[in-house]
């Protein structure tokens, strides 16, 4: 059942090449492969590249759920293969803007040096394209007025547009975690109400999380510190945002102090050949194949084809999921990965399916906008949910976070609900060369709720108890 057919297929190539066929044809009667993933399954691609908590919500956090699906070296077995691999992932075109180097001045600003300083950088696309948030790690040095971030913890990345707008602005707010207590009671309790006051209002602007603001720097154009310094070789400019003069509860005005960092604006087109890792723009590789069949609200916002192998190939660490299915998979001289002239070498298949549940198929990304931490293990994407089927392809096939399901209806089944039905019927291919195939499809069979099936029990009696010359 399920990879276990996977399992099966490398054992009869094994003994084939190391015992022959007459072997096989002595002790291998009929394989009945029960919701065989023959072609991969696309729930497994999804899992490996962007993680998955598997029903554990309650015990680990996404970033947990993100090693623990990297972590187990049999799921390269069940990645989408042969032609289907190459139309898993649809990614929307986005630029990015980075930015390293914090550092922050807070003269006057009276925050405790016992205390942690972080500091959220916000930027506003305009145009209807949102805000996007970012939070730092605590200072690794702060002296009550100047604060160093470590440079490998605090890398920020900025996934919008696929070129920077006009109206694009970037503010920094700097926060304090940790509250020293006033020697008058009195002025505690006044600083902490004055102190949940402002925790609301940043909740308010979508800002809540960990911190007491302190600062807020003035709304500065992106497009204009971008163009004000020189770039340095890596294409960085330096960049300062000065903070706002504030009023303390006790009358006292906080004011001076800035937030400093480099940054650089890359464009779609820079994005994919650098981050992506790819040779040329997917724009210029796809041109003229194949129609969209995913599109956006937002008729300038574009979806780009991209292959397991290129979407993988955007982690390139030693361990990252497809550095481990080229080395001790396609490496392999028994796996095959092209899903073609496969015929398992045994006369005789009975493949047994779940068939009509909705099943995912295929999926919408974009670049993930994270602050990049050289110490843990980050998706590079993440499912867009703004993204929807176009109209042209959407016949079978509903869309919903970012995850494409092939859903049954009139003309048209579908799969278990974790194996499609393409990958399962890929059987049928074999037709010419085995003596005798039998698939059978048992309807709203869930691709693990089919071992408790009667329907199921009743065929695998029905082949066990065959006479051994029939098929």
């Amino acid at each position: 059942h399920s990879m276990g057919n996977k399992t099966i297929m490398y054992f009869l190539r094994y003994m084939r090449a190391n015992h022959g066929q007459n072997w096989l044809d002595a002790h291998v009667h009929t394989w009945l492969c029960a919701g065989g993933p023959h072609l991969g399954a696309p729930q497994a691609a999804r899992c490996t590249l962007l993680g998955d908590r598997m029903g554990l919500d309650a015990f680990l956090n996404m970033q947990e759920g993100l090693i623990m699906a990297q972590s187990f070296s049999s799921s390269p077995w069940l990645l989408p293969i042969g032609a289907q691999a190459s139309n898993l992932f649809y990614v929307r075109r986005q630029g990015a803007l980075e930015i390293r180097g914090l550092e922050a001045d807070l003269p006057g600003r009276w925050i405790s040096s016992k205390n942690k300083v972080v500091v959220t950088l916000e930027v506003s696309w305009g145009n209807g394209d949102g805000t996007t948030s970012l939070r730092s790690s605590a200072a690794s040095s702060f002296d009550g007025k100047n604060a160093l971030y470590d440079a490998d913890r605090n890398f920020f990345r900025f996934c919008g547009p696929a070129e920077l707008p006009p109206c694009a602005v970037l503010v920094a707010i700097v926060k304090e975690v940790g509250m020293p207590k006033r020697r008058i009671p009195l002025c505690h309790l006044g600083a902490r109400m004055c102190d949940c006051v402002r925790l609301a209002k940043e909740a308010a602007r979508g800002r809540g999380g960990l911190g007491v603001p302190r600062a807020c720097s003035v709304e500065k154009s992106v497009r204009e510190l971008w163009a004000a310094g020189r770039p340095d070789k890596d294409g960085f400019v330096d960049a300062r945002l000065p903070l706002k003069v504030d009023m303390v509860p006790s009358g006292l005005f906080q004011f001076g102090g800035s937030v400093r960092f480099q940054l650089r604006w890359r464009g779609a087109a820079e994005v994919q050949t650098s981050l992506l890792g790819l040779a040329r723009p997917l724009a210029e590789t796809r041109i003229g194949l194949e129609a969209p069949r995913v599109c956006h609200a937002k008729g300038s916002i574009v979806y780009d084809r991209l292959s397991l192998s290129e979407a993988g190939g955007a982690d390139d660490s030693p361990h990252a999921p497809m550095q481990v299915w080229r080395k001790y998979y396609e490496g392999d001289p028994l796996y095959d990965e092209t899903g073609s002239q496969d015929a398992p070498p045994v006369k005789r298949v009975v493949a047994v399916h779940g068939v009509n549940v909705p099943t995912e198929i295929f999926y919408a990304l974009r670049l993930a906008s994270i602050r990049v931490d050289a110490t843990q293990r980050q998706p590079v994407f993440v499912l867009d949910g703004e993204a929807k089927i176009c109209l042209a392809a959407s016949n079978g096939l509903r869309m919903s976070g970012g995850i494409a399901s092939e859903i049954p209806g009139a003309g048209h089944c579908s799969g278990d609900g974790v194996v499609p039905l393409y990958s399962m019927n890929h059987v049928r291919k074999w037709a010419r060369d085995v003596e005798s195939l039998r698939v059978e499809h048992l309807d709203k069979a869930g691709h693990r709720e089919m071992l408790c099936d009667a329907r199921f029990h009743k065929i695998i009696l029905d082949v066990a108890t065959s006479p051994p010359n029939v098929a």
